[in-house]
């Protein structure tokens, strides 16, 4: 991938080329293939080692395939087409992992549901997506049935074959997640197949698994991260761990799980990570990558970890669920003292990420706009709502016209600045600054926003017509 911060503060060209050069994130990676048939490749290679573990649980990757065929033939015959978004109503398992698995390869997308949601939650989101199947367990069945055809993910039956026979290109949709944001009303983010398989192809330097590694995968089903758990996992060869409920509870359970599987690769949401970085932030130092995300960071627990417990790889991930889990990410080695936020880095191997201003220019640095991402981990867009998805997903007007993401941006509604060395700083949400903006107004009261501090400077928001910028002022 080429480097992007030596060419970033060069002024020949202006602000668009500074963009463009940040932006030059384009690696080779199997951009055509499909997840089922990239996970059938590691199962030719290593057949007989361990693909998923839990607890006492596990299974080798060919009797995982096994499974997984037999599935996706079951719910062939049971009438799930390519193209139909199947739910795969199950707690992180083994069994979620076969379930996801056989959906794309029946050519459907699956739908994660949370089987502790309340019912209604549940029917409302089949409805909302048009489920044409539900894959469960006895245990779970009573929430669906009656509502959509319901295939138990235990019951074996003979092969037909059925599944041999289906195409899955590219740009088929492999996975529907549902995601409220910041407005609270829930939207289907359809992600294609090329998506995960960008962020997982060892691409991007800064994040490459390989067949050594152990991936324990901490979030839910229902989290867009997950599907970088398990295909990071089981697209490169490496062994899953799926943590248990009670793993997560407590540092001695989550420090012992790391030490008895020798994890080797881990994401942590930014909850977790805080609550852990307090009171065991040296259980980390035995990773090869430890990446944490979600929501902003705390500047105090990433000094923590980088005092006490720095692993090999300490990532700061950012990304929406439209861009499939990560559209930056920055390498945290050291952290100055006195900074109030910590970065969110540089575009992944082929991402995008542009800060866009208030008049749809391109930011420079300091200035603080919009982030809008691109590349090929964009999703398809929003399930059956083409005004929001044409309202969120814009062309790209920035990158070169054969760029991914089929040449388009997602505004993602968060305000975010370029350093003057190329690196991403994170400002929270558009419309938080607004509320807090209106709340402030009509109070009558004068309201500052504070910003990040610079590496070089100490700066300071001030108003423009188009813009807000961070004014620079040497000490």
């Amino acid at each position: 991938m080429t480097s992007t911060l030596d060419n970033f503060s060069t002024p020949e060209s202006g602000h668009r080329a500074r963009a463009r050069w940040s932006n030059d994130t384009a690696t080779a990676y199997p951009r055509n293939s499909n997840i089922p048939g990239m996970f059938a490749e590691q199962v030719a290679a290593r057949p007989h080692a361990i693909a998923v573990c839990q607890g006492e649980e596990w299974i080798t990757y060919l009797e995982l395939y096994k499974r997984i065929c037999e599935l996706a033939d079951r719910l062939i015959t049971v009438g799930v087409k390519p193209g139909d978004v199947v739910g795969t109503l199950l707690e992180r398992s083994i069994a979620c992992v076969t379930a996801a698995l056989a959906v794309m390869r029946a050519g459907a997308a699956y739908l994660p549901l949370d089987p502790h949601q309340p019912r209604h939650r549940v029917l409302q989101l089949l409805r909302d997506a048009s489920v044409s199947a539900v894959v469960t367990i006895g245990a779970h069945k009573t929430l669906v049935d009656g509502h959509a055809r319901v295939v138990d993910v235990h019951a074996r039956a003979p092969r037909t074959g059925a599944s041999d026979r289906v195409r899955i290109g590219p740009d088929d949709p492999a996975y529907v997640i549902f995601t409220s944001g910041s407005t609270g009303v829930p939207k289907g983010v359809v992600v294609p197949h090329r998506s995960p398989v960008r962020l997982v192809s060892r691409s991007d330097e800064r994040l490459a698994m390989s067949a050594q590694d152990v991936l324990l995968a901490t979030t839910s089903p229902t989290i867009d991260v997950s599907c970088f758990e398990y295909f990071g996992a089981l697209l490169n060869g490496a062994r899953l761990v799926l943590a248990q409920g009670d793993t997560l509870l407590a540092a001695d359970a989550l420090e012992g799980v790391l030490r008895r599987e020798h994890i080797t690769v881990m994401w942590l949401s930014a909850g977790l990570f805080h609550q852990m970085a307090e009171v065991r932030p040296q259980m980390f130092m035995s990773l090869r990558y430890l990446i944490a995300g979600g929501e902003a960071l705390s500047p105090e627990a990433v000094r923590r970890i980088l005092a006490h417990g720095r692993p090999g790889v300490f990532l700061n991930g950012y990304g929406p669920a439209e861009n499939s889990s990560l559209s930056t990410v920055h390498a945290m080695t050291e952290l100055a003292p006195d900074a109030e936020t910590v970065p969110i880095g540089t575009p992944m191997a082929n991402s995008t990420a542009y800060v866009v201003r208030e008049d749809g220019a391109v930011a420079g640095p300091g200035e603080v706009g919009e982030l809008w991402v691109g590349g090929d981990g964009l999703a398809l867009g929003y399930l059956q709502d083409q005004d929001l998805t044409a309202a969120r997903f814009v062309p790209d007007r920035f990158g070169p016209q054969t760029a991914g993401g089929a040449g388009r941006l997602y505004k993602t509604g968060d305000l975010a600045w370029w350093r003057a060395d190329g690196v991403l700083e994170f400002l929270g949400r558009k419309d938080a600054r607004s509320r807090l903006a209106a709340t402030a107004s009509n109070s009558g009261k004068s309201r500052s926003i504070s910003a990040p501090t610079a590496p070089c400077a100490r700066p300071r928001l001030s108003h423009r017509e188009t813009a807000t910028t961070i004014g620079c002022w040497p000490d």
